[in-house]
């Protein structure tokens, strides 16, 4: 039941949304998340690891902020990736029923 809520949550959000694994690895996108990322992706980033989707962006930033998500922190990420308007990365991490960190949500804003 909780993944069906996170998962309708996420539908109906209208800001880009990626939900990875603490490692990173990309498990879920909603659909203002692919549309953003759509101009450089071929494909669904499912899988992929959460750096591979900012090529410009600085790789030991995105690392440093998601290692402190990983340890419990909400981090934000200025992603500078050579665009016109720079976008915001709020990661967020999201405990299971005994506080380990299961999930990080990143929300991206322009």
């Amino acid at each position: 039941m909780d993944t069906s809520l996170a998962l309708a949550l996420m539908r109906q959000l209208t800001q880009p949304v990626i939900l990875m694994d603490p490692d990173g690895r990309v498990t879920q996108i909603n659909a203002a998340g692919m549309a953003c990322l759509a101009a450089g992706m071929v494909d669904v980033p499912n899988g992929r690891f959460w750096w591979e989707l900012w090529p410009h962006a600085n790789r030991d930033e995105l690392h440093a902020a998601l290692a402190d998500a990983a340890a419990g922190e909400t981090m934000r990420i200025t992603l500078n990736c050579k665009r016109s308007v720079s976008s915001t990365a709020t990661l967020t991490p999201i405990e299971d029923e005994i506080g380990r960190v299961a999930k990080i949500l990143c929300v991206l804003r322009a």
